[in-house]
Order: C-alpha cells, then sequence, then structure tokens
C-alpha cells in the first residue's frame, strides 16, 4: 500500500461533521482512503429547508467554550511496511461569535526522502447550528462517519490528564482490504478530537492521531 498525503488550502464550511470545500488546491496526492472521513460534501439542498429540524452544532459548542488565541496540535502517523508519513495538525481559534466560530487548521508534512511540506493555513467555519439533511439524524451527520457506531465512554489520558471520551468504532472497505477506525472524542479538548487509530490488517498498515499540545491564553491557559 503508497502511502500519500492531501493538502489544501481554502475556507471550508462544516455542518455538524459534513465539509464543504469552496476553494481546493491539491498538493501531493491523498493519504487518506475512500470512507476513512466523512463524506466530502453536503447533501443537495432541499427546495426548502424550513420544515427541516434544526441541530446545535458540537463542534461550535466545543470551540465556543474556550477564548479566542487557542491553540491544539495533533500528530497523526501512518505507515506500511515500505513507508510512513507525519502530519501535524495545528488548529487555532481565530474568532468566535454567538453565530459560529472561525478555526484555522495548518498542516506540516514529512515523509523519508522528501522535502518537509509546510501547507499554508484553511480557515474553517462551524456555524452555530444547521438544518439536518432528511433522513438524518444529528448523531449519524456528528458523528466521526456515517458508518460510527457509538462504543461508549472510556478514561483517555490526554497530556497526563484523564478524560472521559466518547469512543466511535467503525470499518471502511478499501481495495487492499477492510479499514478498522478508533476514534476517541472528548468535549473539553479544542477539536474533539482526542486519539484516532485506523488499520488494514492484511496489509500492515496503520495510523495513529494524538493530541500533543494544548495552548488556551489568558487565566484558562494550560
Amino acid at each position: 500500500m503508497r502511502l500519500a498525503v492531501f493538502t489544501h488550502s481554502s475556507k471550508n464550511l462544516l455542518l455538524g461533521g459534513w465539509l464543504i470545500v469552496t476553494t481546493l488546491a491539491a498538493g501531493c496526492g491523498s493519504n487518506k482512503t475512500a470512507g476513512e472521513d466523512k463524506p466530502q460534501g453536503f447533501p443537495a439542498a432541499q427546495a426548502s429547508t424550513e420544515e427541516l429540524p434544526t441541530a446545535v452544532n458540537l463542534n461550535y459548542a466545543n470551540w465556543k467554550q474556550f477564548p479566542e488565541g487557542t491553540v491544539v496540535t495533533r500528530v497523526k502517523t501512518t505507515k506500511n511496511a515500505q513507508d510512513w508519513v507525519k502530519e501535524t495538525t495545528t488548529l487555532k481559534l481565530l474568532h468566535c461569535s454567538s453565530e459560529k466560530v472561525l478555526v484555522e487548521s495548518q498542516v506540516t508534512v514529512e515523509r523519508p526522502n522528501y522535502e518537509t511540506k509546510i501547507n499554508p493555513g484553511a480557515t474553517i467555519e462551524f456555524p452555530a447550528s444547521f438544518k439536518l439533511p432528511k433522513g438524518l439524524t444529528s448523531e449519524q451527520i456528528q458523528a466521526p462517519s456515517l458508518r460510527a457506531k457509538n462504543a461508549g465512554v472510556e478514561k483517555l489520558q490526554v497530556l497526563n490528564k484523564s478524560c472521559q471520551a466518547t469512543v466511535f468504532i467503525w470499518e471502511d472497505g478499501t481495495e487492499s482490504g477492510p479499514m478498522v477506525n478508533k476514534a476517541w472524542y472528548v468535549d473539553t479538548i479544542p477539536g474533539r478530537i482526542a486519539r484516532q487509530e485506523m488499520q488494514v490488517e492484511q496489509k500492515g498498515f496503520s495510523a495513529l492521531e494524538e493530541v500533543v499540545a494544548i495552548v488556551i491564553p489568558g487565566p484558562n491557559a494550560r
């Protein structure tokens, strides 16, 4: 299994966990296999959304509890027998209002025999609420994947602190075999994602993403 990475610079809109990319510039391929994350794009708009129920955006609620300038850094290492890729993602809260929050995302990619790629930042917008697409529940659209099942709550150590994490487990099909995914979400951590694991056992492929730093300015500084 060849490992590759995908980079972009854009302004994105996140409704729940669904991603709308308004401008996209490709980098050097993609390290995400089909179905690894939530489907890209948003269902086509209904003729009228007035009758659709409104859901609170959990990502908005998560970021709103922190002051502007809050930064969280996650490192994801993807590897197989032949190759490895390290992605460092830095998220910074730029703006918070009663209607939305704006978060800057910047990704740096390292891999053997290549120069380190420092990608330009992308601004992600989380609206405070959104209309649920017909036929979907708030739990479905705000989970890591439409296939994700809530596996309960586990204690998780994040930066030497014990946290209560909601665990999601799901499986994606890939050309190399089934990919098993597990994600730990903590609502008291900026960005909610505390840890993610992916594995394709047949190919010796694995990926691990963890929080490595959190900086909260002001009296709540960590």
